[in-house]
């Protein structure tokens, strides 16, 4: 059973300029995988799951800047799964976040792919998993197959278990 992944995240920032930041790019993976996509702050988490099982996805994340200029709505995209109830305090609104992803991931565990720092520092990122370890339903929602529920982090394997999004805060 492989336990990680090579893993490729090339992309810019393509709009640069407030109030509406942009950057795209492509995730390429070594082998088949399932995403879980997660914004994860202090006490909550948001989670949405891609229904894309290629090779490569489109990767979006935008900032989108609110009433006040250090208030802000982050929002990623992988594939066809997005989150976007994310809203956060920046403590410099003219600092865009970087790209940090790692050349190999571990499946099964969260790796952080941006970070904002502000109120509440949030991490952005993904769980991958094999895509031979995961059902599809009739809906295009996809689970865990029975006995492989262990290679999830333990924090992320009811959100992998459970439907197409979801906020931890909302229960």
């Amino acid at each position: 059973m492989e336990t990680n992944v090579d893993v490729e995240l090339d992309g810019r920032w393509t709009a640069r300029d407030r109030p509406n930041r942009r950057w795209q790019g492509m995730l390429r993976t070594s082998s088949p995988v399932a995403v879980l996509i997660a914004a994860v702050s202090p006490g909550r988490v948001v989670w949405a799951k891609s229904a894309s099982y290629s090779l490569e996805r489109h990767v979006v994340f935008d900032v989108h800047e609110l009433r006040a200029p250090t208030s802000a709505q982050l929002i990623l995209h992988v594939g066809g799964g997005w989150i976007q109830d994310v809203i956060v305090e920046l403590e410099d609104p003219d600092t865009l976040p970087e790209c940090h992803a790692p050349m190999t991931m571990t499946l099964g565990s969260f790796q952080k792919i941006f970070r904002t720092e502000g109120a509440p520092a949030t991490a952005l990122g993904l769980v991958l998993l094999p895509r031979s370890s995961v059902r599809v339903g009739r809906t295009g929602v996809w689970r865990p197959r029975s006995g492989f529920e262990h290679q999830i982090s333990l924090e992320f394997a009811a959100f992998a278990n459970g439907g197409r999004t979801g906020d931890s805060r909302r229960g």
